[in-house]
């Protein structure tokens, strides 16, 4: 009885195979291009930054400078704290201000969802309710 691998398999299996001996030749040879025949990334070290993590908000223009006009990614580490919204937009807030304001409910992106009800009917509710 004959077995036949699909050169997919026989590459993914030959791959598993000989995973550290490759490997420890690989980076043995210097004329082979940095990261060859490593995991995806393996080329950069870990250590190199890609996003910004900031524990304060920069300047608009040094925002604008940093990070919008070279397209670099940055987290800002509580910086909806010092919003009004953070402060003023409590429960009782939205109630008082916002409570009659209908707004349409819907249900999830799923199989089984159906559209929620509200206390005005059928995907229909507001915040005061």
């Amino acid at each position: 009885m004959a077995c036949y691998l699909s050169p997919f398999l026989f590459f993914v299996f030959v791959s598993l195979q000989c995973s550290d001996v490759c490997h420890s030749s690989v980076e043995n040879n210097l004329n082979l291009p940095i990261g060859h025949l490593r995991p995806l990334g393996g080329h950069r070290s870990p250590s190199s930054n890609l996003v910004d993590d900031l524990l304060e908000v920069p300047g608009p223009k040094e925002f604008w400078l940093k990070y919008v006009k070279p397209s670099r990614a940055v987290v800002l580490r509580g910086a909806i704290k010092h919003s009004r919204a953070f402060k003023e937009w409590t429960d009782e807030y939205l109630k008082k201000n916002f409570g009659d304001l209908e707004m349409r409910l819907e249900g999830k992106n799923e199989k089984s969802s159906k559209v929620p009800i509200g206390a005005r009917g059928v995907g229909r509710d507001t915040v005061g309710e």
